[in-house]
């Protein structure tokens, strides 16, 4: 018996009684998923357009918000790209810069009135609104964030990212059958996207389409082969369809790449323990 091979058994050993025995597995195996879009950085700040007559006056102003954010002192940021949206109100930057500011002070709602008004001035609306859900997101507003994707659907059904947070978010809500939907559209549009198929495995799993988690499984580990979360997510998927010779493989590979994952060896020792029976 290899030394492998005997680490497993003495970890599944331990646990059998509360796996093997009550038929019971970690129920914790698809806790990964799309986070919320995070506040992009400053750098990548939507296309504003235009530049207005004031343009030197104003720059200047602009100017010293960037000062303040290349600083880290957002607090300052705000309170200057506020200044300038009092000064010069058609200045669509302006309102940009405050939706940012507002965004990284955490007046999430404040960001969203500046961003609003910055639509009205004609800015990249597809970019804004992303900014604005990411907002609705952290103010707990599901519902007003699922419109500012469906918004964006609307001009670009294909959109992967408004059909990924889409999906994430009905799935945080327990609406899996919506998930599954969008997720499924999403990896329409990138269909080698190996994290999206492991979403969509955990909404199907939470449907009880056990069959088609496994195959969603082995195609993200197809696709990424040496993806940690993956190859031990799969093993479990198939101790817990009983699969236990097809389990050993994906943990192997685990514990080559995380020689100390103590999981891993339990849930290989589990797989040991049952075909041994």
């Amino acid at each position: 018996m290899t030394s492998t091979v005997y680490k497993a058994f003495v970890c599944a050993l331990l646990t059998v009684a509360i796996f093997v025995v009550a038929g019971t597995f970690p129920n914790s195996i698809f806790q990964t998923g799309p986070a919320f879009a995070s506040a992009n950085s400053y750098s990548s700040l939507p296309t504003v357009g235009g530049e207005p007559a004031f343009a030197t006056k104003a720059d200047g102003m602009v100017s010293t918000v960037e000062s303040h954010l290349q600083s880290e002192n957002f607090t300052a940021a705000k309170q200057a790209s506020a200044e300038l949206t009092e000064m010069y109100p058609e200045f669509l930057k302006g309102w940009m810069l405050l939706g940012y500011c507002s965004t990284a002070t955490s007046d999430f709602a404040g960001s969203n009135e500046a961003y609003a008004r910055a639509i009205e001035l004609g800015a990249d609306k597809h970019n804004v609104l992303s900014r604005m859900a990411y907002n609705h997101i952290r103010l707990g507003e599901y519902d007003d964030a699922k419109e500012c994707y469906r918004t964006i659907l609307e001009s670009n059904r294909d959109d992967f990212d408004a059909l990924k947070q889409l999906g994430y978010l009905e799935s945080k809500l327990g609406n899996f059958d919506a998930a599954s939907h969008y997720y499924k559209r999403a990896l329409d549009a990138d269909p080698d996207n190996a994290d999206m198929i492991v979403a969509l495995a955990k909404v199907e799993a939470k449907r009880g389409g056990n069959g088609t988690v496994t195959d969603l499984l082995e195609k993200a580990v197809e696709l990424d082969p040496e993806n940690t979360a993956f190859l031990g997510k799969l093993g479990v998927v198939y101790i817990k369809e009983k699969e236990f010779d097809k389990a050993i493989d994906p943990l192997n590979k685990l514990i080559a790449l995380e020689p100390e994952n103590v999981n891993a060896y339990r849930n290989l020792g589990v797989a040991h323990y049952q075909l041994n029976q």
